[in-house]
């Protein structure tokens, strides 16, 4: 609901916002964001939701008033379509989605979330059970392009061709203080997989991801973290109990990261009990860095790996 309010007020009127309630004031989330403008709050209350929401290029915050525990989305299921979420109209960080559990569905790539050129802050939500099928992936979450701020979220079973949990394509991501744990992924990052850009990854747990599927002479690795290309700051996250799986010809590398080629920092991590699964070409139980002249690793503790 919107007050007219006196032309001296209109700029207080823009800093607070207004409130618009889902289901009180509008059925679906979707209408929900239609009807908000910049500086709003979409407020959902407790339920499970059915179908995609896009931000289209606005400010506006859309909470789980409850929580993940209480808010869910799910994909229609009689859209093709299984997105949970898109921001892809250049939505900047004060594009806001907290307090979602984000629920199954399979696509081509960016299963639940999908951030294509766009700097949004996804926070505070769990998000599981998605599958991408093509290349780059991204199970969980799919970023190219922009620099959003991904912080606080759990990302749990998700799996994809790379980056089962979430992959960073081409972009200036913030990936900050999430729990990133029991994803897989073909071919590489079976936690996070970057290529290129200049990612940020700190004060994550990354833990128990899996490489489960091999494919014929495709060398596999990163089960935790893989990056290729670019420049990356890797820094004070748990990466642990991530394992390469099936050895096959196409090899086992780096179970806790696979690095290739990157510039930048790995500093402060704990890298620990990961496992390259013994088989051809297996090495690099913890770490496996390779063509990588302009990076810094240092004040990383790594043990326990095999």
């Amino acid at each position: 609901m919107r007050l007219a309010l006196p032309v001296g007020f209109v700029l207080t009127w823009w800093l607070l916002g207004a409130t618009l309630h889902v289901p009180g004031d509008y059925p679906t989330i979707q209408d929900g964001i239609d009807a908000a403008v910049d500086g709003d709050t979409v407020l959902v209350h407790p339920g499970e939701y059915e179908g995609q929401i896009d931000f289209t290029g606005k400010s506006i915050t859309v909470r789980g008033f409850a929580g993940p525990l209480m808010t869910s989305i799910t994909h229609d299921p009689t859209s093709a379509d299984t997105r949970a979420c898109l921001f892809n109209s250049g939505e900047q960080r004060e594009a806001v989605l907290e307090g979602f559990l984000i629920t199954p569905g399979d696509s081509s790539w960016g299963g639940g979330i999908l951030i294509e050129g766009a700097s949004p802050t996804v926070r505070g939500n769990v998000i599981e059970g998605f599958y991408t099928y093509d290349w780059p992936g991204g199970g969980g979450i799919l970023v190219e392009g922009g620099s959003p701020l991904i912080r606080d979220n759990t990302i749990a079973g998700c799996g994809g061709m790379c980056g089962g949990g979430a992959a960073l394509v081409d972009c200036e991501a913030m990936v900050v203080e999430n729990t990133i744990s029991g994803n897989g992924a073909e071919e590489r990052g079976g936690g996070i997989y970057c290529d290129g850009g200049s990612s940020v990854i700190s004060c994550n747990t990354i833990a128990n991801n899996r490489l489960p599927f091999q494919l014929f002479g495709i060398s596999k690795g990163g089960a935790g973290i893989a990056a290729v290309g670019g420049a990356v700051e890797i820094t004070g996250n748990q990466i642990m109990q991530n394992a390469t799986w099936y050895p096959t010809s196409g090899g086992n590398l780096g179970a806790g990261m696979y690095i290739r080629g990157v510039a930048g920092t790995i500093a402060g991590n704990r890298i620990s009990a990961n496992r390259a699964v013994e088989g051809y070409m297996s090495y690099g139980g913890g770490v496996y860095l390779d063509f990588c002249v302009d990076l810094i690793f240092c004040n990383n503790v790594v043990d326990s790996n095999t």
